[in-house]
């Protein structure tokens, strides 16, 4: 899970549409952008409620586990 998570900016750049959707999904609510207050550049900070069992709905893969043949049921 942390390789899949480890160019989340990366791949929201290049999939939009997708990361939009996936934030839809996640996001309980808006998000609240704050300005702050910094000489260099615009600075705002965001904060916001998400749901996190949403993240991890459908990331763990069932694994089929089949018994060896030489072992008879009695």
């Amino acid at each position: 899970m942390l390789e899949r998570l480890s160019n989340w900016r990366g791949l929201a750049m290049r999939h939009v549409s997708e990361a939009r959707q996936m934030l839809r999904t996640l996001l309980e609510g808006r998000l609240v952008f704050t300005p702050r207050q910094n000489a260099a550049a615009r600075v705002y900070e965001f904060s916001g409620q998400a749901a996190l069992g949403r993240l991890l709905s459908g990331v763990v893969l069932q694994k089929v586990v089949v018994a060896p043949t030489r072992y008879a049921r009695r």
